[in-house]
C-alpha cells in the first residue's frame, strides 16, 4: 500500500511542482512498473512475499499510469488507455498462472473489472462493456477450473455484479435511450455471468467427486464433508 501511495503521490506532486512534462512522467511510470514486475516475478515464483509485493505493485503502477495518462493529462485516447489497462490486467493473471500465486490473479482481476469504472468514455458503449465483462468472467471461470482459486471466483462475482449494476444504473438513468441491441447485450451478459458463477464451481465439484487426485480441492476448503468453520464454502 505504501508503495502504491508513493507512486500516486509522485504523480500528484510532480504535477503541482511543474516537474518534467506529462509524457516523461508517464514514461517513468511505465518504466517503474516494468522494473517492479521484473524484480518481483523471480521472487514471487519462489513464494517469497517481497517478490509478490513488488510484482503486484508493478501491475498496479501500470494501472495508475494508464489512468493518469487519460484522466489527468488527456495524452492518450480512451481506447488506448483501456487497452493498456486490459493488457496490464492480463499480465497480472498470466504471472499468477506462472507463479501459482492467487494474489497476482486478484490484482489482475481488480484491474480488469475496475477499468470500466475508473476510465470515462466519451459516450456510453453498453454493448461493448457487456461483451468485455463477459470475456473477463469467462477467463476467471477458466482459471478457477484449472487452479480452484476460490477467493478469485468470489471476488470476481462481487466485482462483476457491481460493474453490471453500475452499467444498468447508468444506462437507465443517465442515458436518454438504450438501443435494442445494447439492451439484449446487457441482459445476455448478466445471464452468462450468472451461469459461469454457478455452473463452473458445480461442474468442478462433480469432477473432483469422481477423481479427487486429478482435481484438487479449492483453497480454503479444509474438508469435503461440509463440517467445520469453513464447511459453508463447499456448498455451491
Amino acid at each position: 500500500v505504501l508503495l502504491l501511495l508513493s507512486v500516486a503521490y509522485f504523480f500528484k506532486y510532480s504535477l503541482d511542482q511543474g516537474w518534467l512534462v506529462p509524457a516523461i512522467r508517464l514514461a517513468l511510470g511505465v518504466a517503474l512498473g516494468i522494473a517492479l514486475v521484473a524484480m518481483g516475478f523471480k521472487g514471487a515464483s519462489k513464494g517469497e512475499p517481497l517478490g509478490t509485493v513488488l510484482a503486484g505493485g508493478g501491475i498496479a503502477t501500470f494501472f495508475i499510469t494508464g489512468y493518469t495518462g487519460h484522466q489527468w493529462y488527456s495524452l492518450v485516447s480512451y481506447p488506448v488507455a483501456f487497452s493498456f489497462l486490459v493488457a496490464a490486467s492480463a499480465l497480472g493473471i498470466f504471472l499468477s498462472l506462472r507463479s501459482g500465486l492467487q494474489a497476482m490473479a486478484l490484482v489482475g482481476l481488480i484491474g480488469a473489472l475496475g477499468t470500466p469504472l475508473i476510465l470515462t468514455p466519451e459516450r456510453a458503449e453498453v454493448a461493448g462493456l457487456a461483451l468485455y465483462v463477459s470475456l473477463v468472467v469467462a477467463s476467471v471461470g477458466a482459471v478457477y477450473f484449472l487452479k480452484a482459486w476460490r477467493a478469485l471466483m468470489v471476488s470476481a462475482a462481487v466485482l462483476t455484479w457491481a460493474v453490471l449494476a453500475w452499467t444498468v444504473f447508468r444506462s437507465t438513468f443517465l442515458v436518454a435511450s438504450l438501443s435494442t441491441a445494447a439492451s439484449w447485450a446487457l441482459q445476455g451478459a448478466i445471464a452468462f455471468c450468472a451461469l459461469v458463477f454457478w455452473l463452473v464451481p458445480l461442474y468442478r465439484a462433480g469432477l473432483r467427486a469422481r477423481n479427487p487426485g486429478r482435481w484438487p480441492r479449492p483453497e480454503s476448503a479444509y474438508d469435503d464433508t461440509g463440517a467445520g468453520p469453513y464447511g459453508m464454502w463447499n456448498i455451491h
